[in-house]
């Protein structure tokens, strides 16, 4: 089984920001391709899965940015199984650039469900082999995410057009985009991202209204945790935490 896939990007004009560096949404976005295109490979892709009357959920990610990749860049994207943590599915990544260099990492969480009832399948009764495919790599765990600290801001986002993947609700990097704009021009000219943890704990739908709660972690420096609740249902729709530094001079 191949464990471990690899795929050359290039960074698009579309994937940058004004400081021509890849946006945390983009990211998350290559990271998220790859791990699709892997399990296409390995049989346990979308369309198998529907098959098979099974289905991933993404639960929860996090991406660290060690070093932005620049517009026009090429790099390459390795995703691999990781294993299982309970009812967890395990998925490492990494990005280096053409030297080899790490520039980012990321883990993500996902659980399997029944589209049958909509219930969540152990690890046995799904009947995948999910080993380590890189036992050597230890990556930051994406955490449960709790919001704590100094309310600073609140802002409201409609789920439109532009937020809707092929499965009728929110892509899952779109709200790295909520959250990055959740921060004015000011503070990202001085400042950069340097990890984002995401924890999905409910799917958005079209017209959906989510109110987005800005806490500031005062015992911890440039950390930041979001809530975003939905005004429609009314619950906690994702929780974020972003990890901030100031910009680096050039």
């Amino acid at each position: 089984m191949e464990q471990i896939w690899e795929e050359r990007h290039r960074v698009a004009s579309y994937c940058a920001d004004f400081g021509w560096k890849a946006r945390p949404s983009a990211l998350f976005c290559m990271f998220s391709d790859e791990a699709g295109r892997h399990a296409d490979r390995l049989g346990i892709g979308y369309r198998d899965m529907k098959k098979k009357a099974m289905a991933w959920l993404l639960a929860k990610m996090r991406v660290d940015m060690e070093k932005y990749p620049l517009y026009d860049q090429t790099v390459t994207i390795r995703t691999w199984t990781k294993g299982w943590d309970g009812p967890f599915a395990i998925r490492g990544y990494e990005m280096v650039d053409d030297n080899g260099e790490r520039l980012c990492t990321g883990c993500s969480h996902w659980v399997v469900i029944s589209t049958d009832d909509m219930k969540l399948l152990r690890p046995r009764d799904t009947g995948f082999d999910y080993a380590d495919g890189r036992p050597d790599i230890v990556l930051p765990a994406p955490e449960k995410v709790t919001p704590e600290g100094t309310l600073i801001q609140v802002k409201e986002f409609t789920a439109g057009y532009s937020h809707i993947d092929f499965l009728h609700h929110v892509n899952n990097a779109r709200y790295a985009d909520w959250v990055c704009d959740c921060f004015n021009r000011e503070f990202h000219e001085k400042h950069e991202m340097q990890a984002l943890t995401l924890n999905y704990n409910r799917q958005v739908t079209w017209g959906e209204a989510v109110e987005t709660r800005v806490y500031l972690v005062c015992e911890k420096p440039l950390t930041h945790r979001i809530e975003g609740v939905s005004r429609q249902a009314g619950n906690s729709s994702f929780f974020a935490e972003a990890v901030w530094r100031e910009t680096r001079p050039g």
